[in-house]
């Protein structure tokens, strides 16, 4: 092989160094922007200067350390979607405990001022039977959003470790 194909290629492999180093500089304040290294590796077969590889170089501690940080991130705001949605359900008005409870001791208020009343203690009975369904209707809706809550929480951990592996 002559002296200009050798200069060539040594040119070549040149700009892709010049190039890995100047990406690097005028990334060095971007967001998420890992450094990039590029290897020589030369060639005794043909022209002096073999393959470049460039790759990213990693420090994997501070990369598993930010997989972990979001990680329990995602955790936490799963958990706190799913808190938000309790909040809502107890202070619907429509579903309020505390309303259910005024009403039941009304009844029993009322049934208590007139014992032998047969009305009232079936409103006691009613508003009772009120209570055991809200109950019933809040459990049901709790124990859904807890599997959705379990159910985020299992999405994040899967792309928290698909993360991790590379």
């Amino acid at each position: 092989m002559d002296l200009l194909h050798i200069g060539k290629y040594g040119v070549k492999n040149s700009a892709v160094l010049l190039d890995t180093t100047s990406n690097n500089i005028s990334n060095v304040a971007t967001t998420g922007y890992t450094r990039r290294r590029t290897n020589t590796y030369t060639s005794t077969v043909e022209w002096g200067v073999g393959e470049t590889v460039t790759s990213r170089v990693y420090n994997v501690f501070v990369q598993r350390q930010m997989y972990e940080d979001l990680g329990a991130a995602k955790y936490y705001e799963s958990y706190l979607s799913g808190l938000n949605a309790v909040d809502s359900m107890l202070s619907d008005t429509n579903m309020s405990m505390s309303t259910s409870f005024d009403s039941f001791f009304n009844s029993i208020s009322d049934s208590v001022q007139t014992p032998t009343s047969l009305g009232a203690r079936e409103e006691v009975l009613s508003e009772l039977s009120i209570m055991a369904n809200r109950f019933n209707t809040l459990n049901n809706a709790m124990q859904d959003e807890v599997v959705a809550v379990n159910s985020q929480i299992k999405e994040q951990i899967v792309s928290a470790n698909e993360y991790l592996k590379a």
